[in-house]
């Protein structure tokens, strides 16, 4: 049982010996002490590097759907930008276009006429006579005879250009008063006559033009 009393002798039994033993056990333990804790801070170390590592990955993949997401957003506001102006560009054209047929319509040639010229019956020039014009018809919106002296400017109404600016003076719609009282069937009327099913109320020029007229 003599081996439990301490740790087994090196170097002989005398002091200078039992000394030099102590050293040596003190040194073994030191290195096995910085041994044991490098592998600790190595370990520590690793752990904290591959941490780093996917603190770094997340953010870089929180980086890149951030720059997807703005990227989307930017492209649909181009997109949705693109489609307006088309569709502002495509009015446009369409109320030339009509504006053109009109003109061509009232510009119109007579038909040939081979035989001589009949005289017009009575009945005929009083109906012409007392056909109704845009000034004195009287179904529709009230409308002015003659265009006054300081009309409001109409395109500040959204969805009046200057061609449908033009067309409702010419069915004597000058103001925007005027446009703030149409009635349904005012505005059905106004939209037979401008080609433009549905336009009013798509755009609701009458909710515009009552905020309009308050405002004047």
């Amino acid at each position: 049982m003599t081996f439990l009393a301490g740790p087994p002798l090196l170097f002989g039994t005398g002091a200078f010996y039992l000394h030099v033993q102590m050293l040596t056990y003190y040194l073994v333990a030191f290195g096995l002490g910085v041994a044991l804790g490098y592998l600790i801070w190595g370990w520590g170390q690793a752990s904290a590097v591959a941490r780093a590592r996917q603190e770094g990955q997340r953010t870089a993949e929180d980086a890149a759907d951030a720059r997807e997401s703005g990227t989307e957003t930017g492209r649909l506001k181009a997109e949705l930008d693109i489609c307006v102006k088309a569709r502002a560009t495509l009015e446009d054209r369409l109320e030339k276009a009509l504006a053109d047929l009109k003109d061509a319509k009232g510009t119109r040639a007579p038909p040939p006429n081979d035989g001589p010229a009949q005289p017009e019956t009575p009945t005929a020039s009083r109906q012409a006579a007392n056909a109704p014009t845009p000034e004195t018809e009287t179904t529709g919106p009230p409308r002015l005879a003659s265009r006054p002296e300081r009309p409001d400017d109409l395109k500040k109404i959204k969805g009046i250009g200057p061609k449908l600016e033009k067309l409702l003076n010419e069915l004597g719609v000058y103001h925007f008063h005027q446009i703030a009282g149409w009635r349904d069937s005012d505005a059905d009327w106004v939209n037979a006559r401008l080609k433009f099913s549905g336009r009013i109320e798509r755009d609701g020029w009458i909710a515009q033009a009552k905020r309009l007229s308050e405002d004047t």
